[in-house]
């Protein structure tokens, strides 16, 4: 009985991952992320001595945090392939210059705690270790909302690669 129970629950699981992994919004004004606070000071990607790889080991709760750099200013932040876009605060859209009107908090987002506003702005350069990538979509949220930086699919998909292999999360350009 309790091997019929598990299968059961393995299939409903199973069924509902076309759902999850849905990344198109069906309301154009709604857009997806997922919004977590950082638990833990970030590690430096580790650059293989040549090429345009980067190696980021998972931290303790097996995050993976690393610096970066928004624009050439050096930043925090955490990888998170369940985001749709890099999300920063206001406060690090101000750091690292980007400039963002009160008018432009037009769009509302789902994140892990509710609903929010933020604007859609164009990182002009990301970069980790050897890792660079130009124009860059991202979303910024009022500082309440987001208390670090979440670096997702608008970036990661620019990549040649991603993959966690043995606790490392590996990034290649």
């Amino acid at each position: 009985m309790r091997t019929i129970l598990l299968l059961g629950a393995l299939i409903g699981v199973s069924a509902s991952v076309p759902y999850f992994l849905d990344i198109g919004p069906h309301d154009p004004e709604v857009v997806p992320i997922e919004v977590a606070a950082p638990a833990a000071p970030a590690r430096p990607a580790e650059a293989p001595p040549t090429g345009r790889k980067v190696a980021i080991p998972a931290d303790q709760a097996g995050h993976f945090r690393t610096e970066l750099r928004f624009n050439g200013r050096r930043v925090e932040g955490l990888i998170d392939t369940g985001a749709t876009l890099i999300a920063m605060n206001e406060t690090t859209a101000r750091k690292v210059g980007v400039a963002v009107p009160r008018t432009a908090f037009k769009h509302e987002i789902n994140t892990a705690n509710g609903k929010t506003k933020a604007a859609v702005v164009r990182i002009d350069t990301v970069e980790i270790g050897r890792i660079r990538v130009s124009d860059v979509d991202a979303v910024v949220l009022e500082d309440e909302a987001l208390s670090g930086i979440l670096v997702g699919m608008s970036l990661l998909r620019q990549l040649t690669r991603f993959e966690v292999k043995d606790g490392t999360l590996l990034l290649e350009q």
